[in-house]
């Protein structure tokens, strides 16, 4: 990894109440492994009574069908261009194998989620891998969330 640092965001996505969204996937390049340093997820729920959403995130074995999502170097005067692949707003959910958590609970009224993974024990992406968040509210509200990614 040569220390190209960006963020991955997405923001205002429509969430349907009982159905699992697919936020962010980034897909490493081929031959090339990406390390996945922060998970952020925030949804804008009006009503503090309602029962929290669930995050997931892990490795799905599919792409799903999504938009193309922009990356932001942290250092954009870099001349790297960005490898992998960034899907989101999904209109086909990709298929998940392997959920590496899923026991995430992000309150819906003004929730928010703030992962640092630690240097000490990062999440890996092999060459050609994917990683993706998704989000499960019991209500309609609406979510932003980003992954920050190094190649």
């Amino acid at each position: 990894m040569a220390g190209l640092i960006y963020d991955v965001p997405v923001t205002g996505v429509s969430l349907t109440g009982g159905t699992a969204q697919t936020l962010i996937m980034v897909t490493a390049p081929t031959n090339q492994a990406l390390k996945i340093l922060e998970i952020v997820c925030s949804l804008n729920g009006a009503t503090s009574t309602n029962a929290p959403a669930t995050l997931d995130y892990g490795r799905p074995s599919t792409s799903g069908t999504s938009s193309s999502g922009t990356a932001f170097k942290r250092d954009p005067g870099r001349g790297e261009t960005v490898q992998a692949t960034l899907g989101i707003t999904f209109t086909v959910e990709p298929t998940w194998t392997s959920v590496l958590a899923s026991e995430v609970y992000v309150p819906q009224f003004n929730g928010l989620y703030h992962w640092m993974i630690p240097f000490t024990s990062p999440i890996i992406v092999s060459g050609g891998g994917r990683f993706a968040i998704r989000v499960n509210s019991p209500n309609n509200v609406s979510a932003s969330a980003r992954i920050t990614v190094e190649e």
